[in-house]
Protein backbone atom coordinates (compact mmCIF):
# COMPACT_ATOMS: atom_id res chain seq x y z
CA UNK A 1 0.00 0.00 0.00
CA UNK A 2 1.30 3.41 -0.89
CA UNK A 3 1.94 5.92 1.88
CA UNK A 4 -0.35 8.50 0.27
CA UNK A 5 -3.23 6.05 0.30
CA UNK A 6 -3.03 5.76 4.07
CA UNK A 7 -3.42 9.52 4.71
CA UNK A 8 -6.81 10.49 6.03
CA UNK A 9 -8.12 13.72 4.43
CA UNK A 10 -9.25 15.94 7.26
CA UNK A 11 -10.78 19.42 7.03
CA UNK A 12 -7.54 20.95 8.29
CA UNK A 13 -5.39 19.14 5.74
CA UNK A 14 -7.81 19.99 2.94
CA UNK A 15 -7.79 23.65 3.98
CA UNK A 16 -3.99 23.78 4.02
CA UNK A 17 -3.75 22.29 0.52
CA UNK A 18 -6.33 24.71 -0.87
CA UNK A 19 -4.68 27.64 0.91
CA UNK A 20 -1.32 26.92 -0.71
CA UNK A 21 -2.99 26.56 -4.12
CA UNK A 22 -5.04 29.78 -3.80
CA UNK A 23 -2.05 31.78 -2.53
CA UNK A 24 -0.01 30.54 -5.47
CA UNK A 25 -2.71 31.67 -7.94
CA UNK A 26 -3.10 35.06 -6.22
CA UNK A 27 0.65 35.60 -6.25
CA UNK A 28 1.10 34.59 -9.88
CA UNK A 29 -1.71 36.79 -11.15
CA UNK A 30 -0.78 39.69 -8.84
CA UNK A 31 -4.42 39.96 -7.82
CA UNK A 32 -3.66 41.91 -4.63
CA UNK A 33 -1.59 44.44 -6.57
CA UNK A 34 -4.32 44.88 -9.17
CA UNK A 35 -6.98 45.33 -6.48
CA UNK A 36 -4.86 47.95 -4.73
CA UNK A 37 -4.27 49.77 -8.01
CA UNK A 38 -8.01 49.79 -8.76
CA UNK A 39 -8.85 51.11 -5.29
CA UNK A 40 -6.14 53.75 -5.51
CA UNK A 41 -7.35 54.92 -8.94
CA UNK A 42 -10.90 55.34 -7.64
CA UNK A 43 -9.88 57.67 -4.81
CA UNK A 44 -10.59 61.40 -4.89
CA UNK A 45 -7.24 63.13 -5.34
CA UNK A 46 -5.99 66.63 -4.64
CA UNK A 47 -3.81 68.83 -6.81
CA UNK A 48 -2.89 72.30 -8.02
CA UNK A 49 -4.72 73.95 -10.92
CA UNK A 50 -2.06 74.78 -13.53
CA UNK A 51 -4.15 75.82 -16.56
CA UNK A 52 -7.77 76.68 -17.33
CA UNK A 53 -9.10 76.39 -20.89
CA UNK A 54 -12.12 78.74 -21.00
CA UNK A 55 -13.34 77.68 -24.45
CA UNK A 56 -13.07 73.98 -23.61
CA UNK A 57 -14.27 74.36 -20.01
CA UNK A 58 -11.43 72.08 -18.93
CA UNK A 59 -8.63 72.23 -16.38
CA UNK A 60 -5.07 70.99 -16.29
CA UNK A 61 -4.24 69.81 -12.77
CA UNK A 62 -0.91 68.72 -11.27
CA UNK A 63 -1.72 65.93 -8.85
CA UNK A 64 -0.26 66.02 -5.36
CA UNK A 65 2.38 63.43 -4.40
CA UNK A 66 2.96 62.36 -8.02
CA UNK A 67 4.76 63.98 -10.94
CA UNK A 68 1.73 63.88 -13.20
CA UNK A 69 -0.65 66.39 -14.77
CA UNK A 70 -4.16 65.42 -15.87
CA UNK A 71 -6.83 67.10 -18.00
CA UNK A 72 -10.14 67.40 -16.15
CA UNK A 73 -13.72 68.24 -16.98
CA UNK A 74 -15.42 70.86 -14.76
CA UNK A 75 -18.17 69.86 -12.33
CA UNK A 76 -20.84 72.60 -12.51
CA UNK A 77 -23.31 73.37 -9.77
CA UNK A 78 -26.06 74.05 -12.32
CA UNK A 79 -27.05 72.72 -15.74
CA UNK A 80 -29.56 73.27 -18.51
CA UNK A 81 -30.35 76.91 -19.26
CA UNK A 82 -28.56 78.14 -16.10
CA UNK A 83 -24.84 77.37 -15.97
CA UNK A 84 -22.21 78.70 -13.58
CA UNK A 85 -18.89 79.83 -15.06
CA UNK A 86 -15.78 81.11 -13.32
CA UNK A 87 -12.42 82.06 -14.87
CA UNK A 88 -9.53 82.24 -12.40
CA UNK A 89 -7.45 85.42 -12.43
CA UNK A 90 -4.15 84.88 -14.22
CA UNK A 91 -2.05 85.30 -17.32
CA UNK A 92 -3.55 84.56 -20.73
CA UNK A 93 -1.23 82.34 -22.78
CA UNK A 94 -1.50 79.94 -25.70
CA UNK A 95 -1.12 76.22 -24.99
CA UNK A 96 0.89 74.57 -27.75
CA UNK A 97 -0.15 71.12 -26.54
CA UNK A 98 -3.91 71.57 -27.01
CA UNK A 99 -3.60 74.50 -29.45
CA UNK A 100 -5.94 76.52 -27.24
CA UNK A 101 -5.78 79.82 -25.32
CA UNK A 102 -5.66 79.24 -21.58
CA UNK A 103 -5.32 80.99 -18.24
CA UNK A 104 -2.35 80.30 -15.97
CA UNK A 105 -3.54 81.19 -12.43
CA UNK A 106 -1.50 83.77 -10.52
CA UNK A 107 -2.16 82.19 -7.17
CA UNK A 108 -1.98 78.60 -6.01
CA UNK A 109 -5.44 77.09 -6.39
CA UNK A 110 -6.05 73.74 -4.71
CA UNK A 111 -8.65 71.44 -6.25
CA UNK A 112 -10.14 67.96 -5.81
CA UNK A 113 -10.35 65.61 -8.79
CA UNK A 114 -11.84 62.17 -9.36
CA UNK A 115 -11.33 59.49 -11.99
CA UNK A 116 -14.61 58.88 -13.84
CA UNK A 117 -13.15 56.74 -16.62
CA UNK A 118 -15.06 53.88 -18.17
CA UNK A 119 -14.08 51.12 -20.58
CA UNK A 120 -14.51 53.46 -23.56
CA UNK A 121 -12.94 56.67 -22.28
CA UNK A 122 -10.25 57.81 -19.88
CA UNK A 123 -11.63 60.88 -18.10
CA UNK A 124 -11.00 62.97 -14.97
CA UNK A 125 -13.44 65.34 -13.26
CA UNK A 126 -12.50 68.48 -11.31
CA UNK A 127 -14.92 68.45 -8.38
CA UNK A 128 -14.15 71.90 -6.98
CA UNK A 129 -11.77 74.10 -5.03
CA UNK A 130 -10.70 73.70 -1.41
CA UNK A 131 -8.56 75.63 1.07
CA UNK A 132 -5.80 73.56 2.72
CA UNK A 133 -5.12 76.26 5.30
CA UNK A 134 -7.38 78.04 7.76
CA UNK A 135 -9.22 81.05 6.31
CA UNK A 136 -8.52 84.08 8.49
CA UNK A 137 -9.47 87.76 8.34
CA UNK A 138 -12.67 87.19 6.35
CA UNK A 139 -16.20 87.57 7.68
CA UNK A 140 -18.17 84.44 6.77
CA UNK A 141 -21.69 84.48 5.37
CA UNK A 142 -24.46 85.20 7.87
CA UNK A 143 -26.81 82.31 8.69
CA UNK A 144 -29.22 81.76 5.80
CA UNK A 145 -27.13 83.79 3.30
CA UNK A 146 -25.20 82.94 0.15
CA UNK A 147 -22.09 85.09 -0.14
CA UNK A 148 -19.84 85.61 -3.17
CA UNK A 149 -16.73 87.68 -2.47
CA UNK A 150 -14.05 89.41 -4.51
CA UNK A 151 -11.09 89.62 -2.14
CA UNK A 152 -9.02 92.71 -2.95
CA UNK A 153 -5.85 94.11 -1.42
CA UNK A 154 -7.66 96.66 0.76
CA UNK A 155 -11.28 95.56 0.92
CA UNK A 156 -13.85 92.90 0.22
CA UNK A 157 -16.36 93.28 -2.58
CA UNK A 158 -19.23 91.01 -3.40
CA UNK A 159 -22.85 90.10 -3.06
CA UNK A 160 -24.90 88.44 -0.32
CA UNK A 161 -28.34 86.95 -0.88
CA UNK A 162 -30.67 85.69 1.82
CA UNK A 163 -33.65 86.36 4.07
CA UNK A 164 -35.51 88.32 1.40
CA UNK A 165 -32.73 90.81 0.63
CA UNK A 166 -29.73 91.33 -1.65
CA UNK A 167 -26.63 93.12 -0.36
CA UNK A 168 -24.12 94.50 -2.87
CA UNK A 169 -20.74 95.88 -1.80
CA UNK A 170 -18.93 97.44 -4.76
CA UNK A 171 -16.14 99.89 -5.57
CA UNK A 172 -17.02 101.00 -9.12
CA UNK A 173 -20.81 100.71 -8.95
CA UNK A 174 -23.21 98.29 -10.59
CA UNK A 175 -23.15 97.93 -14.40
CA UNK A 176 -26.29 96.97 -16.30
CA UNK A 177 -26.21 95.65 -19.86
CA UNK A 178 -29.50 95.60 -21.77
CA UNK A 179 -30.06 93.65 -24.98
CA UNK A 180 -29.63 90.15 -26.32
CA UNK A 181 -26.30 90.60 -28.10
CA UNK A 182 -23.14 92.00 -26.54
CA UNK A 183 -20.57 92.67 -29.25
CA UNK A 184 -17.67 92.88 -26.80
CA UNK A 185 -18.12 89.18 -26.04
CA UNK A 186 -17.25 88.26 -29.64
CA UNK A 187 -13.79 86.70 -29.75
CA UNK A 188 -11.57 87.07 -32.81
CA UNK A 189 -8.84 84.44 -33.14
CA UNK A 190 -6.03 84.97 -35.65
CA UNK A 191 -4.90 82.26 -38.05
CA UNK A 192 -1.61 81.62 -36.25
CA UNK A 193 -3.58 80.96 -33.02
CA UNK A 194 -0.96 82.84 -31.02
CA UNK A 195 -3.02 85.82 -29.92
CA UNK A 196 -6.70 86.18 -29.08
CA UNK A 197 -8.49 89.55 -29.13
CA UNK A 198 -11.99 90.73 -28.36
CA UNK A 199 -13.93 92.61 -31.02
CA UNK A 200 -13.49 95.81 -29.02
CA UNK A 201 -9.70 95.44 -29.12
CA UNK A 202 -9.75 94.67 -32.85
CA UNK A 203 -11.89 97.77 -33.53
CA UNK A 204 -9.40 99.89 -31.58
CA UNK A 205 -6.49 98.50 -33.61
CA UNK A 206 -8.32 99.18 -36.89
CA UNK A 207 -9.13 102.74 -35.79
CA UNK A 208 -5.50 103.39 -34.93
CA UNK A 209 -4.34 101.96 -38.25
CA UNK A 210 -6.75 104.27 -40.16
CA UNK A 211 -5.54 107.29 -38.18
CA UNK A 212 -1.91 106.39 -38.92
CA UNK A 213 -2.67 106.13 -42.66
CA UNK A 214 -4.47 109.50 -42.63
CA UNK A 215 -1.49 111.05 -40.86
CA UNK A 216 0.93 109.68 -43.45
CA UNK A 217 -1.24 111.00 -46.32
CA UNK A 218 -1.38 114.47 -44.77
CA UNK A 219 2.40 114.48 -44.31
CA UNK A 220 2.90 113.47 -47.96
CA UNK A 221 0.53 116.22 -49.15
CA UNK A 222 2.26 118.78 -46.96
CA UNK A 223 5.68 117.82 -48.31
CA UNK A 224 4.41 117.95 -51.89
CA UNK A 225 2.85 121.40 -51.33
CA UNK A 226 6.08 122.69 -49.76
Amino acid sequence: MKTSDSITLTNSRQYNVLKVLVNRIVDERKIEEKVNQTIDASKIRTGILTKFYPYLDKFEVKLDNVSKTVLCEKLHQFGGSLIDFYTPEGETVFCENLREPCIVPREELHVCVADISNKDKKEMLMLGYFFPNEIVGIKPADPGYLKLMDIGATNLWGISIGRGEVKVNTCDGVTQITGEFHEDNTVVEYADSKEVYTKKEVDALIKKAIEDVKKEILEVDANAAG
